[in-house]
């Protein structure tokens, strides 16, 4: 079984959305430990004292080694605080064993910002990250329009 970092072998108080920083925080070659070990740690939290994070196997499946439906939701809800994003449920099942949900989670660690679409047309103030709250009634329903009609002329009527 992988060496990788539980709670416990840390000197980290976990706060809510902090995962994906830490990992972003975290040489490459280490984060797939760190995130494994995260998963870990709420999964035994979910499961309580009867289940021994020791003597599971990364690759094993969720539901091979016990977890149930509902024990999938509280999974879910813990690691949607860990990591400050929602996490479908449809992904713990494209992603079912804790490896795999690890790798996805050290996925969403992006290197360098993705570059936009070539297609895209110019940014408007809007995309640019102009609140929608900072503009008037007129100018959000303009730029909606706008949008609509892009999306419109993208995949037709």
């Amino acid at each position: 079984m992988a060496d990788f970092e539980s709670s416990s072998s840390r000197d980290s108080g976990a706060v809510g959305g902090d995962l994906l920083a830490q990992l972003a925080a975290t040489p490459v070659h280490r984060r797939r430990d760190l995130a494994l070990g995260r998963v870990l740690d709420q999964l035994q939290a979910v499961l309580g004292n009867e289940f021994l994070v020791s003597g599971v196997a990364p690759d094993e499946k969720l539901f091979e080694i016990g977890v149930t439906s509902l024990n999938l939701h509280d999974l879910r809800a813990r690691l949607e605080t860990l990591c400050g994003i929602e996490l479908p449920i449809p992904l713990f099942f494209a992603y079912s064993s804790l490896s795999a949900l690890a790798d996805h989670l050290v996925g969403l660690v992006r290197e360098e910002p993705v570059p936009a679409a070539p297609e895209r047309p110019a940014a408007t103030a809007l995309d640019r990250g102009t609140h929608v709250a900072s503009l008037s009634e007129e100018e959000a329903q303009e730029r909606l329009r706008k949008k609509m009609e892009d999306l419109e002329g993208r995949f037709g009527p």
